[in-house]
């Protein structure tokens, strides 16, 4: 008698064991960011310093994984670079040997209108003794024609500077007032392509070199293609809803970007994918208004800064850690003076003016998040959810941060802190497929490019820095087979306990 009762306690301390297991199996399942240790040596992807997005682990339902594209030539490409190496190397990269045409310096200006460039600095500057300036000289022409110019470096440190030829080059060209280029930060990376051209302002995208680089490439070959031969199409009875405000500004207002109704900064829509098919997308633009500069001590453009964010998972089930978006105009004044340029940007400190505002949740709906853009007397107003095809399938929330430079020259880094919530206001799981997208800026009644050598100058500026950053975790396979085999060894100790309680 004695032995049953100890049984049956027994019995009832597993029970009660189990339901604690089975209570916390069940919370790994639904609250993956509880599993610290796994997640701190889980795999992170990194595009860059100024633009990255994370991905912890696989999650649920992962997709066929993504190969590179083949890197993608509509028109050929005019190479300079060692031969044959430099070939080889885009071959390697899938272009088509076909379509890939070695040429000189001295022929740039002979090449046919909107054509590939691909040059690669390492060799024009150690072997052909080329400099920056004579670099910026020659792709004056390449900028009127509307080349599409790409620049390849293994120094990333020459980076910025390549960027900086760009964009004089466009600027000496258009007899621009300003001249401004978005820098982009690299981090520690084996090589860099920097891609521009002029057409619709000026576009400066800087792609390190990474496994799937091809995709990314191939994504501003397609934008760059599609605006200089007029296969975009302008869009008519705006849908506001997740739209890229950069891309809708291009595509709308583009041949009055060069200086008619004002400039146009930007890095084109960009793509980043890892090897189970999540992307990342970014676009970035600063709008410089063509007006009569005010009549200050420093004389003032009004500059409107926007920036756009997406994430689109491949997977279900990944909870995000957090998705951060930001406007940084410090390190760009850094940039300013570490270059001797003669202007620089930054705004007034209202933060009335930086969008989407502070938003909280609300119960048994799905929130989004909102901007105003004012052009040519008209505002657009944008707004941002995350939905599937089939429609919304969490709510996006913001919290801004405002730090302030103190130098006190007009000069601070935004910092949005996006939210994805449920209905009930909890942290929300990705959806496989789903876009997760932002769009936010300071407005161009704040923003201000302080124009230091004077109107009758040409002032040359780096754009504020768009900044993101974010972390995606997904529940571990190690956690839920320790847990199952946990849980199997539990029910077998139950069993037998039956067992005996049967016997006795």
């Amino acid at each position: 008698m004695g032995m049953g009762v100890g049984l049956r306690w027994l019995l009832i301390a597993v029970v009660f064991v189990l339901a604690i297991i089975d209570s916390i199996f069940m919370i790994v399942l639904t609250k993956p960011s509880l599993i610290s240790t796994a997640i701190n040596s889980a795999k992170e992807l990194a595009f860059n310093a100024a633009h990255w997005f994370g991905v912890t682990k696989p999650g649920t339902g992962v997709a066929t994984p993504v190969k590179p594209q083949p890197l993608t030539l509509p028109v050929a490409a005019y190479v300079i670079g060692p031969p044959p190496q430099f070939i080889n190397e885009l071959t390697d990269l899938g272009a088509p040997a076909s379509m890939i045409r070695p040429v000189n310096l001295s022929e740039l200006s002979a090449l046919p209108t909107d054509s590939i460039i691909i040059i690669d600095w390492d060799y024009v500057n150690g072997t052909m003794h080329e400099s920056l300036n004579q670099l910026s000289n020659q792709l004056q022409t390449l900028i009127s024609r509307k080349d599409l110019i790409i620049l390849y470096t293994k120094n990333p440190k020459q980076t910025q500077a390549l960027e900086e030829a760009i964009a004089i080059a466009w600027g000496n060209y258009y007899h621009s007032t300003v001249i401004g280029y978005p820098v982009i930060g690299v981090g520690n990376v084996s090589a860099t392509y920097i891609v521009g051209f002029g057409g619709y302002g000026l576009e400066i995208n800087v792609i390190p070199q990474y496994e799937y680089v091809t995709n990314t490439l191939n994504e501003l070959i397609t934008n760059w293609y599609s605006i200089t031969h007029n296969t975009h199409n302008p869009i008519s009875g705006m849908d506001p809803t997740n739209m890229d405000p950069c891309e809708y500004l291009i595509n709308q207002y583009g041949d009055q970007l060069n200086g008619q109704y004002g400039w146009l900064f930007y890095t084109g829509p960009t793509k980043y994918e890892d090897i189970a098919g999540n992307e990342f997308e970014y676009d970035y633009c600063t709008l410089v208004i063509n007006v009569s500069p005010t009549q200050a001590a420093t004389p003032q453009f009004p500059v409107d800064y926007l920036g756009y964010a997406n994430y689109i998972p491949s997977s279900s089930g990944g909870s995000f850690a957090y998705y951060n978006v930001g406007i940084n105009m410090t390190e760009a004044y850094e940039v300013d003076q570490a270059n001797g340029y003669n202007s620089y940007m930054g705004w007034g400190g209202e933060s009335g003016v930086a969008q989407p505002s502070n938003t909280g949740c609300s119960l048994f709906s799905y929130s989004t998040l909102e901007m105003a853009l004012e052009i040519l007397q008209q505002t657009l107003e944008f707004i941002f959810d995350a939905a599937t095809s089939d429609g919304q399938v969490a709510g996006l929330t913001s919290s801004l941060a405002i730090i302030n430079n103190p130098s006190n020259l007009y000069l601070s880094d935004l910092v949005w802190n996006i939210g994805v919530t449920t209905s009930l206001c909890t942290s929300a799981t990705t959806t496989a497929g789903a876009q997760y997208p932002v769009g936010f800026e300071v407005d161009a009644a704040d923003g201000i490019w302080f124009l230091n050598a004077g109107v009758g100058s040409t002032n040359t500026a780096a754009s504020p820095i768009l900044w993101t950053s974010g972390t995606v975790r997904y529940p571990t396979m190690l956690m839920a087979v320790t847990t199952l085999i946990l849980l199997k060894a539990l029910y077998t100790l139950y069993y037998s306990i039956i067992r005996q309680l049967r016997i006795q």
